[in-house]
């Protein structure tokens, strides 16, 4: 029996917090999926990562041979999503699922610095302020991957073993793929 004294267990805190910013993501996304201002088209940042993964799916991996001016990753994220399928619906609900897992991170990370109530803290406010996962924009990605950064990172610190270290370098060299080349 639960009396009001008895902690919640952390794996339901945590669940609780992941789905919460599941629905208030796809609440954002429900409310802003067609609106003028976040589509593709013209000269929006969002056109030219559209075109350009559309184009790596159709003509292959090593399509385009010129430097990119944009972010790497986010056009080969956008061209793996494209290549199977699915469109910009489907990368906005990925997008989601990475921003959820963001949350999730984000509690870990905390939780081990700064103990429970902190991690509790650092998930509502992950939940409440970040929506760039209904963006078609390399910003996208940034707050999973600094979240799975700033996690790998922090468990190097009490693991030996090699595959934290080999993972934090992957997701730290994808971190810097995200950024624009200029």
């Amino acid at each position: 029996m639960v009396t009001p004294t008895t902690p919640i267990p952390r794996w339901r805190t945590l669940a609780l917090l992941m789905a919460a910013a599941g629905a208030v993501k796809l609440a954002v996304l429900l409310q802003l999926h067609d609106h003028p201002l976040l589509q593709p088209h013209g000269e929006l940042g969002t056109a030219y990562y559209v075109d350009l993964a559309r184009w790596i799916a159709d003509h292959g991996l090593l399509a385009i041979t010129e430097p990119f001016f944009v972010s790497p990753l986010y056009v080969y994220f956008l061209a793996t999503i494209f290549a199977l399928g699915g469109g910009l619906l489907a990368a906005r609900l990925v997008q989601i699922a990475l921003g959820v897992a963001a949350v999730g991170l984000q509690y870990a990370t905390a939780r081990w610095w700064f103990g429970e109530r902190a991690a509790a803290v650092a998930a509502v406010l992950a939940v409440l302020f970040s929506f760039y996962e209904v963006l078609i924009l390399q910003a996208a990605l940034d707050p999973f991957l600094v979240s799975a950064a700033l996690f790998l990172v922090t468990r190097t610190l009490d693991s030996r073993r090699p595959v934290v270290f080999v993972a934090t370098g992957i997701v730290l060299g994808l971190l810097v793929l995200d950024d624009r080349n200029y």
